[in-house]
C-alpha cells in the first residue's frame, strides 16, 4: 500500500531535545506514521521513534548531556568530529542504553536519514534496511566545519541540515498523504549568513569538495528558503508542522542537563496542546 503519512525531524544538534518531547508525546497519543525523515539530531532520535521507545528518547537527552567524552575538540583528530559517534551508535545502545535493533529493522515504518553527498553539495538519503546505515546515520549528524567526511563507498557525506535541515521534500515528491514536521525553530525564524570564522573554516575543511563548499556558504538562503515554503504549506493546509511556542535558547552543543530536559518538556506540552489540530488534519 501507498505511504498515507510522512513524519519529518528537523535537526539542530541540542534543540533536538524539543524534538524528542514531541516525538514522546506523539507516541503518547498514538501517532503512527508509514515512513520517517530525520535530519541530523532528528535522524538519531527518529530511531527511537520507530521502535515507539519513549523512555529512551528523554534517555538520550540526558546521556548525551552527562556524557563528557561525546563532544570533546580533540575527537576532531581522532574519531573525525568533535563528536564520538563510534560511542553514540556502537557502544551506547550495547551498554549504557540499550536500543530496540531488532524492533527497528523489523517494523514496517521506513526509516531515512537524510545527509548531504559532498562531491554533489545535494541531498542523500540512508534506509535503515542499508548495509551502511550506521554510517549514513552518523554522517546525518557530523557537522560541518567540526566534522570530516563520513567516507561510504566512492563518496564522503557530512549534515544533512546543510541541504535538507527540514526534511518534508522527498515525502512531498512521493505526493504523501499527510505530513507531520517537527520543527526545532520557532514559526517565524530565519537564519543568519555564517559568520567569518565559520566560512573560512569551512573553506579550509572542504575546499577539495567545491560543491559541498558551496552549499555549505549558502546553507542559511537554502534553509530560508525551505522554511518560507514549509510555513507556506502548512498554512494551506498541505502539511501539519509542530513548531517551538518559544525560541529553543540553548547552543548546538549545549550539554546543560537543566536546559535540555526542560526543552524537552517543552516539546511534549505544545504537542499535547496540538491534538485536537493534529487529529483534524490527520482526518482529512
Amino acid at each position: 500500500m501507498k505511504p498515507s503519512i510522512a513524519l519529518c525531524i528537523q535537526g539542530g544538534g541540542a534543540r533536538g531535545a524539543y524534538a524528542a518531547g514531541a516525538l514522546r508525546a506523539l507516541l503518547r497519543l498514538g501517532f503512527v506514521a508509514d515512513e520517517v525523515y530525520g535530519t541530523s539530531a532528528g535522524a538519531l532520535l527518529g530511531v527511537d521513534f520507530v521502535t515507539r521507545d519513549e523512555e529512551r528518547l528523554e534517555k538520550m537527552v540526558l546521556a548525551l548531556a552527562t556524557s563528557r567524552g561525546f563532544i570533546r575538540p580533540s575527537n576532531y583528530w581522532k574519531k573525525g568530529s568533535i563528536f564520538d559517534f563510534h560511542y553514540l551508535l556502537e557502544e551506547m545502545p550495547e551498554t549504557k542504553l540499550p536500543f530496540r535493533q531488532k524492533v527497528f529493522l523489523s517494523s514496517p515504518t521506513h526509516f531515512y536519514a537524510v545527509s548531504t553527498s559532498v562531491s554533489q553539495g545535494k541531498v542523500a538519503y540512508f534506509s535503515k534496511n542499508d548495509t551502511d546505515f550506521l554510517a549514513g546515520l552518523a554522517s546525518s549528524a557530523s557537522l560541518p566545519p567540526y566534522s570530516k567526511p563520513v567516507k561510504i563507498g566512492e563518496d564522503g557525506y557530512l549534515d544533512g541540515g546543510v541541504v535538507e535541515a527540514i526534511p518534508f521534500h522527498r515525502a512531498l515528491e512521493e505526493n504523501i498523504l499527510h505530513i507531520v514536521v517537527v520543527s526545532t525553530r520557532e514559526k517565524g525564524y530565519r537564519k543568519s549568513p555564517l559568520d567569518a570564522l565559520s566560512r573560512r573554516l569551512g573553506k579550509r575543511s572542504y575546499s577539495d569538495h567545491p560543491e559541498f563548499l558551496k552549499a555549505y556558504l549558502e546553507t542559511s538562503n537554502t534553509y530560508n528558503r525551505h522554511v518560507e515554503e514549509m510555513d507556506s504549506l502548512a498554512e494551506s493546509g498541505r502539511l501539519f508542522v509542530l513548531y517551538p511556542s518559544i525560541p529553543p535558547k540553548v547552543s548546538v552543543t549545549c550539554q546543560n542537563t537543566k536546559k535540555l530536559l526542560a526543552l524537552c518538556h517543552a516539546g511534549e506540552e505544545d504537542t499535547e496542546k496540538q491534538e485536537n489540530a493534529l487529529r483534524a488534519y490527520l482526518s482529512k
